[in-house]
């Protein structure tokens, strides 16, 4: 037997067809066909253990087997040969059910001796060999999905769910039999329900892209926490379906809520600390400080011969510069206007203070009304948040000029800083040593709050934070809310 040749199985009873077919073959000039004749399909089953054959021609009325189930027969023990149908005029809508079945295609008996037969054979051998190349792609791509611990999932515009990997199936605990039956608002929690489908219809209309967490709720009800990237699959300019690939973070959150907690309690022993060192200072050396400068004084009036009195006059000046800079220590590690006034009092000061101890002009803009109700908690944390922009302005910005901007909008309260310095770089701000923004990060989340930094070069860096003032509204206060 020629290997070069295409094996062709004709599975026909018919002598005339028989003889059109080997003749339309024999007469081909592309490539040679050699071709082996049954009547019967059970023989066709018979051959089908004895040799390869490329292509199979098959009549779907034979002398024991007839309709649909010749075609299903054959097609069940020959899944890999393509099956090209001849077919009366009477049996076309038969045909077309068997292609739906698997067939390749189908050629109508009068047509065979129009030349085509020979390329029928062709494109359904190509088609073939193309839908083996694609389903062992795709089992490749099936075995890939479900060796990664990654959760992935296909949906439909809708929301139905069409394929997920094993890893989602073994972590939400359903069957792929049940998971046919589901739609995404199924497993996902339903306090995401809104943000979610907010999601899904941005990413519809190709505007997503963007990182995604939400929560996963298992069949038997436990809630996991998922991030990843969703992107929409477009054909022909319609979505078709929503892709996305997740990865569990429950175990991650809660140790970054653990670690939340005790940078909190760092933060707030810290805190006190300051303020137990600050009045320690206060009260007691600059007590010592104050009665040590007015003894000198009292000393400088009764000794007034030179040289002791030049020392005790060089003497009294010392103290009063060591008592103004252990006022300026106590002040910097707490500031005793956060105790002795309002947090809007705290801030005009710090801004004042700011201008007159480096000479950098220092804007101060307040129109919150509600600003002086934040507890002392959170005074600190805002407080600290506005000295340490400042801080970085004097250290870092090189600039003549900062505008404090504070205003009340609804239930939050926004703070502006800006200045007019060189402006902060994406190096700096992405400087795992900046420990000094990471503390300003980390007091803006105990607020619940937002913080962003941006710099523009030569033109300066802005600070803006928004606070939501309803958390911060004493109870007495809040009975009294509209």
């Amino acid at each position: 037997m020629d290997d070069d040749k295409i094996q062709v199985l004709l599975i026909e009873d018919s002598p005339t067809d028989v003889l059109l077919v080997q003749d339309e073959l024999e007469h081909a000039t592309e490539r040679k066909f050699a071709v082996t004749h049954v009547q019967r399909l059970s023989h066709a089953l018979e051959q089908l253990q004895l040799q390869h054959f490329d292509v199979a021609l098959l009549d779907l009325n034979l002398p024991d087997s007839d309709g649909l189930k010749t075609f299903c027969r054959l097609h069940r023990v020959a899944k890999n040969m393509p099956i090209v149908l001849l077919t009366g005029q009477v049996d076309e809508s038969l045909a077309l059910r068997a292609l739906k079945a698997g067939a390749q295609d189908y050629l109508m008996k009068e047509k065979v001796l129009s030349g085509v037969l020979p390329r029928v054979i062709r494109y359904a051998i190509e088609r073939k060999l193309s839908q083996q190349a694609l389903h062992e792609s795709e089992a490749r791509l099936h075995d890939l999905f479900d060796g990664t611990s990654d959760l992935i999932q296909s949906i439909a515009p809708d929301g139905r769910i069409l394929f997920v990997n094993r890893a989602w199936r073994e972590m939400l605990d359903y069957s792929e039999e049940e998971i046919t039956a589901l739609n995404i608002f199924d497993i996902i929690h339903p306090d995401q329900h809104e943000y979610c489908r907010t999601c899904l219809q941005q990413n519809l209309a190709g505007k997503g892209g963007e990182i995604v967490e939400t929560a996963f709720q298992a069949k038997d009800g436990r809630i996991f926490s998922v991030e990843g990237s969703v992107t929409a699959h477009f054909e022909n300019g319609k979505a078709v379906a929503v892709r996305g690939i997740f990865r569990d973070v429950t175990k991650r959150n809660e140790m970054m809520a653990k670690l939340q907690t005790l940078t909190t309690h760092l933060q707030n022993i810290r805190e006190e600390e300051r303020t137990s060192i600050s009045r320690e200072i206060h009260d007691e050396l600059g007590s010592m400080l104050t009665v040590m400068k007015m003894e000198l004084g009292w000393l400088a009036k009764k000794i007034d011969t030179d040289p002791m009195h030049e020392r005790i006059l060089l003497m009294h000046q010392l103290s009063a510069e060591a008592l103004g800079v252990t006022r300026r220590i106590s002040q910097n590690l707490r500031p005793s206007v956060l105790d002795n006034l309002r947090l809007d009092g705290a801030i005009e000061w710090l801004a004042h203070e700011f201008e007159q101890r480096l000479g950098i002009s220092c804007r101060l803009t307040m129109h919150a009304t509600r600003l002086p109700r934040l507890d002392d908690r959170h005074n600190t944390n805002v407080f600290r948040i506005i000295q340490e922009t400042l801080t970085n302005v004097a250290r870092h910005a090189h600039a003549t000029a900062v505008e404090i901007e504070i205003d009340e909008t609804g239930d939050h309260i926004t703070i502006e800083i800006r200045d007019n310095g060189i402006g902060i770089s994406k190096q700096q701000l992405l400087n795992l040593k900046s420990f000094g923004i990471a503390g300003m990060y980390e007091r803006i989340k105990q607020l619940n709050g937002e913080l962003k930094i941006t710099g523009v070069p030569a033109q300066g860096s802005t600070v803006q934070l928004r606070i939501p003032l309803f958390d911060f509204v004493p109870p007495t206060q809040m009975e009294n809310r509209p």
